[in-house]
């Protein structure tokens, strides 16, 4: 089971710069088209719909009214990819990987929440799994053949969005066996403070 709770700011990697860029295009796209229109000071990373669809990339819950879709997956020479923008849409997650050969849970929980530790035999041996966080959005990328027959790729994910960053906690592993329903309850990893430059948090 690999955990990663995260408080920003904290410095980017290559993935999370990858996204900042794209962002602040698409921010200076907006800002050129409509300058009179003011804008909340949230740090959100996003890819654009149109970039999406030009790499040939599995996106729902995509809304004519936001640029990027909750979540997308993607396949290339075996690798998996699945990037979460916005914590919706769980069990369309699940039927989208199903279609790749992956059976899966996935939770999105309430921020401070987490599901328990002990509700599936996890394969320590399995490898090929990466995770980046970038402020309220994730990626994890998995190699072929890491979730084999009677295997389940398990995730859970909680994020609270701040004025000025995000703060995320996302769990996941690859189950042996039967998984056990997730109960919620509140993560203790919550309880540490946020920097305060963070602001307030910022309702759904």
């Amino acid at each position: 089971m690999t955990t990663e709770t995260r408080r920003d700011n904290q410095p980017l990697d290559s993935f999370e710069s990858s996204l900042l860029t794209e962002l602040q295009a698409q921010v200076a796209l907006n800002e050129a088209a409509a300058p009179a229109r003011k804008r909340r000071g949230r740090t959100v990373l996003g890819v654009s719909l149109g970039g999406l669809v030009a790499a040939g990339v599995t996106a729902l819950g995509v809304s004519s009214l936001t640029a990027s879709p909750a979540w997308s997956v993607s396949e290339s020479n075996g690798e998996l990819t699945v990037k979460v923008n916005r914590l919706d849409g769980a069990e369309n997650l699940e039927r989208e990987l199903a279609k790749h050969g992956v059976k899966a849970d996935i939770h999105f929980l309430q921020p401070g929440m987490k599901c328990q530790d002990d509700r599936y035999t996890e394969d320590t041996s399995a490898k090929g799994r990466q995770l980046s966080i970038g402020g309220e959005e994730f990626q994890v990328k998995l190699d072929s053949g890491v979730v084999g027959k009677g295997q389940t790729f398990v995730l859970w994910a909680s994020v609270q969005q701040y004025e000025n960053g995000a703060r995320s906690s996302v769990d996941f592993g690859v189950a042996d066996g039967p998984v056990a329903p997730c109960n919620p309850s509140s993560d203790s990893h919550w309880d540490e403070p946020i920097d305060p430059d963070m602001g307030a948090p910022v309702a759904d």
